[in-house]
């Protein structure tokens, strides 16, 4: 019976302290801003598993110069698909601050007709859900850097 106990103390101790985690992530990026290249973006940032899965779907626009970073403890491939998206996205495939990949201009299912789905080239601990047409209008390529800051919120 006290084995049982045990185990439950430290499952319930698991799952608050996961909780607080994943809530510290989300909210360390408040504020957020990530220069690729020589472009700068606002940023919303999506670091745990129900704001990527939700994404940017079901929203009817994003301002030209915000975007949504993708963000992961570790590298990995990552699978991206375009349900309920409202409007078209470039994406930014980055890995330890370099951007690895690229792919512009992903239609949204109501102009493809189909749900597109995408994967990184590459393992990737980040991804940046960027306006179709930002990639060419900012010139951001394979190889550049990328630096996020995060601003203190003001009162």
């Amino acid at each position: 019976m006290k084995f049982f106990l045990a185990l439950a103390v430290v499952l319930v101790l698991f799952i608050a302290i996961a909780s607080v985690t994943v809530y510290a992530i989300a909210a360390t990026f408040d504020n957020t801003k990530i220069v690729i290249g020589q472009a700068l973006f606002n940023i919303e940032v999506a670091a745990d598993p129900i704001t990527q899965a939700k994404g940017l779907s079901w929203r009817e626009s994003m301002p030209e110069d915000q975007g949504m970073l993708f963000v992961w403890r570790q590298s990995g491939i990552r699978y991206f698909w375009m349900n309920g998206m409202q409007f078209p996205l470039d994406f930014v495939w980055i890995n330890d601050f370099k951007v690895v990949d690229i792919d512009e201009n992903v239609p949204h299912p109501a102009i493809s007709g189909e749900t597109m789905r995408l994967n990184s080239p590459e393992p990737v601990d980040m991804v940046l859900e960027l306006n179709a047409g930002q990639i060419a209008e900012q010139g951001i390529k394979v190889g550049d850097d990328a630096t996020y800051f995060r601003f203190a919120a003001s009162n």
